[in-house]
């Protein structure tokens, strides 16, 4: 019985959107932490889109940089907050071997690629958010080639039938929840890159992720804020 009453020991804030916090929620839940909280924050309805849900308590939990997503160790006394340093934080944390990175080199490799994904995100949140009424020809300005051909590259030329470090780790929940958005909004995006649909396809693939998928943290959509011109 009292077991039944702890509290969970992970807890995620964010807004009630797939976003940045799906690699967290996956994490979480690979981990084998099936049980953690997902308190989701909503955005009000257009035109104002009130953030009062969230900006009413923000200063409330203790963050040093109070921000969306937020992760809370009730374990450890741990609050977080940065999507990547959360990642991190939780696959060092799950004891399982190859999810953090282990040598320096790998580190620094995982480092890189984390900021090859932000720079893809960075591109594409003005396309989300922007207030342009003609989409495509941002669409093409957006130059993706430039930021997922290295990545093509890499992964035909070093792990064609693996993950980024060759075994599961970390930086793969991040870059496949982000190419899996991708295409998701924009169904051709990974056209031209078949060993990115195809590593996007093997992780998706793996039991627990598929076990993930069906169980009540997953959010398939919205991806983006009530905001955002290209959501669904």
């Amino acid at each position: 019985f009292l077991r039944e009453c702890e509290m969970p020991r992970f807890t995620v804030g964010y807004w009630k959107i797939r976003g940045i916090a799906a690699p967290i929620r996956m994490l979480l839940w690979y981990m084998g932490q099936a049980d953690f909280e997902d308190v989701l924050y909503e955005t009000g309805d257009a035109p104002d889109f009130d953030r009062s849900s969230w900006l009413s308590v923000k200063p409330t939990f203790g963050l040093d940089f109070p921000n969306l997503p937020y992760l809370i160790d009730s374990t450890k006394g741990v609050k977080l907050t940065q999507s990547v340093a959360i990642l991190r934080y939780l696959a060092r944390e799950s004891g399982i071997a190859g999810l953090a990175d282990g040598s320096p080199e790998l580190a620094v490799f995982a480092d890189m690629v984390c900021d090859q994904i932000v720079d893809v995100h960075n591109v594409l949140i003005p396309l989300y958010y922007g207030r342009s009424k003609s989409l495509e020809p941002q669409i093409d300005a957006l130059k993706l080639p430039g930021l997922l051909e290295p990545l093509e590259m890499w992964l035909q030329a070093h792990s064609a039938d693996g993950f980024l470090l060759k075994t599961l780790s970390y930086i793969d929940f991040y870059l496949a929840e982000h190419l899996d958005q991708l295409r998701a909004l924009f169904p051709d995006s990974l056209a031209a890159y078949p060993h990115l649909a195809a590593y996007t396809d093997r992780f998706f693939a793996l039991p627990e992720i598929q076990a993930f998928v069906k169980s009540r943290y997953y959010l398939a959509r919205p991806i983006n804020n009530k905001s955002a011109l290209i959501n669904n």
